[in-house]
């Protein structure tokens, strides 16, 4: 049967769309388009490529894995969230990318998806040699005859973006509210799932690294929580290489002394930070903090009564204990709105 060019493009089983960016953060404009791209084309087509960066880069603060953290909250599959290691504008570095993921490209036709706004950057390379033939890549609404393979070439498809009143949604703004506290004043921008990643991820920045001190004038028992909290991050890295290679028991009576002290605290004195920091606390709250403690306890007695993963356990009940301390800083947060998320 005949099938025209938009029934070949369009059909999920020979196509592969990707749609390269920096994501950082990952914010409404490109779920947006993302979500008009699985429209279109259909899930199982759309990749979404992205590189990594290390830390301290203030334009590129994001490594892969938060990035892909925060796409996985705003619904995008995480096996088509592919690392590239190159250009997003280099057709070589996106089919080595694609195969490095474990991703079939032989005889498919790849569709490259780009913002309206860097138009101008793919016009400025251009689409054709000298002699008028298309080099690698192809328009997508013009060169609609004989679809050629990734192969021999792919296709540019420009894609419309969701807005923020008559400008563009900016990263860089984002970035720049991230910087000065003030997230509230993007939370418009950024898709649900993403607002809440970046709260957590800034609120236990804050607390362990920059605030200290704010905290210890603000509540004794509370400093006392994240002393006792940062003796045992101490201990795990001291004792790294024991982990690593199996847990002594010399180091497991120890580590066990630690994180129960860590929790007994906790249990015994977390109520005293409501009254320090004049918290008006809701049964709920208090609910849900108890059942954090009973988890952590239940845990340090599972680390004595089984050997082999004591080092689990006790790991699962410092999170806990971790994740009460939080949840108190939360409480302080909303009261207090000093970092206005």
């Amino acid at each position: 049967m005949f099938k025209t060019y938009i029934e070949q493009i369009s059909s999920e089983r020979n196509k592969i769309v990707v749609y390269p960016g920096r994501f950082g953060p990952f914010h409404k404009g490109h779920n947006d388009a993302y979500k008009q791209l699985v429209s279109k084309f259909g899930k199982d087509s759309v990749y979404m490529l992205t590189r990594h960066y290390e830390p301290g880069d203030p334009k590129n603060p994001f490594s892969f894995k938060e990035k892909v953290e925060m796409m996985v909250a705003s619904d995008v599959p995480k096996e088509k969230i592919v690392e590239l290691k190159g250009s997003a504008y280099n057709n070589i570095d996106i089919i080595n990318a694609l195969k490095n993921a474990g991703i079939q490209t032989k005889g498919k036709i790849l569709i490259a998806a780009f913002s309206e706004k860097d138009k101008d950057r793919i016009q400025a390379g251009g689409l054709k040699k000298k002699t008028g033939e298309p080099k690698y890549y192809r328009d997508y609404w013009k060169d609609q005859k004989n679809p050629v393979p990734i192969e021999k070439g792919g296709y540019i498809y420009l894609q419309k973006v969701l807005k923020s009143g008559e400008e563009d949604i900016s990263a860089s703004k984002i970035r720049e509210a991230i910087q000065n506290k003030k997230l509230s004043e993007v939370k418009n921008l950024l898709p649900n799932g993403v607002y809440k990643y970046l709260i957590r991820k800034y609120i236990e920045e804050v607390i362990f690294n920059e605030e200290r001190e704010t905290f210890r004038s603000k509540s004794k028992t509370l400093s006392k929580m994240i002393e006792l909290h940062n003796k045992i991050d101490a201990f795990i890295k001291e004792n790294s290489r024991k982990i690593n290679k199996g847990v002594a028991e010399p180091y497991a009576n120890e580590a066990r002394k630690i994180v129960t002290e860590f929790i007994t605290y906790l249990e015994n004195n977390y109520r005293k930070v409501f009254n320090e920091l004049s918290i008006e606390i809701e049964v709920v709250d208090v609910v849900y903090l108890d059942n954090l403690i009973n988890a952590a306890k239940k845990c340090i007695l599972n680390s004595k009564s089984e050997k082999r993963p004591v080092v689990v356990n006790l790991d699962n009940a410092y999170a806990y204990g971790h994740a009460l301390i939080i949840e108190l800083i939360k409480l302080e947060e909303t009261k207090e709105q000093t970092w206005d998320f």
